[in-house]
């Protein structure tokens, strides 16, 4: 029998012994945003605990999925939410109970989320694999933003909460991984649109665990705002046996064999710059910020922009530069087949310089796929930051996944979706009828 419990991995029942508890950073208060990733069977059943939560001013909702029939068993839905985008549908019941909430969706990866939006904020991991937990902890750290990530075992009757706190040294999911689970990864390339995750899609736990599990996550929310995180699980984890009647608390440990760098970047604002200032500006006020003599070089950690996307098996292929997985959803897909667009390695440019095409360099960020909140790496060889496209507060212009699904009545276009939502988006009143 392994050592560790692998379904939900993370759920370590004989863990390493710590020899030093790292010391946390304070959470910053009051905290008035969170954000939830995944409305599946824990996601769905946050909203009557989190719509009271004193304070609570701001939700930033992620999750690129629709509910199906298959969800009406184990999820808080109805059968009228079915073929509807998720984070619209708890949008809704959120709205219900906290009118003046606003309500940030992303009907998204969490991959694909610009960390601006997450910094300040609690982030609530509410998925079923290994691929999205291992991205949740890559923006929690981007980010520096807690992490409480929640998982059921159904097989065993399994409950269980672990809470991240970013910091070098740290430990953070990754360092319960071994060689087998990043083998069982699938292969994401910097330009692809996308990634298909090929862990289980679903965990098949009932609906009562995931109740259980969600109490248990905002009891734990609870106590990091009104008692600090110095006394709540940080670094450890907690994993309720509900058939058995016991509890286990475990202490995480920093592995030092662990693939993830562990860095937390101090992010700053890039001053003067929006989502539609052209390149070559931004660029000049990047290179006042890093000074020195050599040319700056902008990038976005983990992608990579592409000079042309084409159909894997050869059907088509388009020219364009532009982050592929920030292409509209029409633009993702080849016209004949419907595959994904790929770009190929010879297409894929990883750096913004003022060596590009002065055609691009004139182009605005937005057009190349950057968003406001993205936190780009801004470096020329001797100095390197981390810099933010400001947030203006409120905007929501371009937060939703652009593509609109003739088989998703739910999935509208990013204009669409604000014309018939600007009420629910902005905390003015009930979300568009059902």
């Amino acid at each position: 029998m392994r050592r560790r419990n692998r379904v939900e991995r993370g759920i370590p029942l004989e863990p390493r012994i710590a020899l030093i508890m790292p010391a946390f950073a304070p959470i910053p208060a009051p905290i008035s945003t969170v954000v939830i990733v995944g409305r599946g069977n824990l996601g769905s059943k946050l909203n009557e605990a989190l719509g009271r939560l004193p304070g609570l001013r701001r939700v930033v909702d992620v999750d690129p999925d629709s509910y199906d029939a298959s969800n009406l068993s184990g999820q808080q839905i109805l059968s009228r939410d079915v073929g509807r985008a998720k984070v619209l549908v708890q949008g809704r019941r959120l709205r219900a109970i906290l009118p003046l909430l606003e309500i940030i969706p992303f009907v998204d990866d969490i991959a694909n989320v610009p960390v601006g939006w997450l910094r300040g904020a609690i982030l609530l991991g509410c998925v079923d694999s290994i691929h999205s937990r291992k991205a949740i902890g890559e923006a929690a750290w981007r980010a520096g933003a807690l992490w409480m990530d929640g998982g059921i075992e159904p097989v065993s009757g399994l409950a269980r909460v672990s809470v991240f706190v970013p910091g070098p040294e740290a430990p953070c999911f990754e360092c319960g991984l071994d060689p087998e689970d990043y083998e069982a990864l699938p292969i994401r390339h910097l330009c692809a649109a996308g990634v298909q995750d090929q862990s289980p899609s679903a965990t098949g736990g009932s609906f009562n665990l995931g109740m259980l599990t969600a109490a248990l996550m905002m009891m734990e929310l609870e106590n990091i705002l009104t008692s600090g995180v110095e006394h709540s699980l940080a670094g450890r984890q907690i994993v309720l046996d509900a058939r058995h009647h016991a509890h286990f608390v475990t202490r995480l440990t920093r592995n030092p064999l662990c693939r993830f760098h562990h860095q937390t970047p101090t992010i700053q604002a890039l001053a003067g710059v929006t989502e539609h200032t052209p390149l070559r500006e931004t660029l000049a006020a990047a290179q006042q910020r890093v000074g020195g003599t050599d040319p700056v070089r902008l990038s976005l950690p983990n992608r990579a922009f592409a000079r042309a996307v084409q159909c894997p098996v050869g059907c088509s292929s388009t020219k364009l530069f532009a982050l592929p997985s920030r292409l509209p959803g029409k633009q993702r897909r080849c016209v004949q087949c419907g595959r994904e667009l790929v770009a190929a390695g010879f297409d894929c440019v990883e750096e913004l310089t003022l060596a590009l095409p002065a055609s691009i360099l004139r182009r605005p960020l937005r057009s190349l796929g950057l968003r406001a909140g993205d936190v780009l790496t801004a470096a020329n060889g001797a100095r390197e930051l981390a810099l933010e496209i400001p947030r203006i507060d409120g905007s929501l212009t371009g937060l939703l996944n652009p593509e609109s699904r003739p088989d998703d009545p739910s999935s509208l276009g990013t204009k669409e979706y604000l014309r018939q939502n600007s009420q629910f988006t902005k905390g003015r009143g009930p979300a568009v009828s059902s």
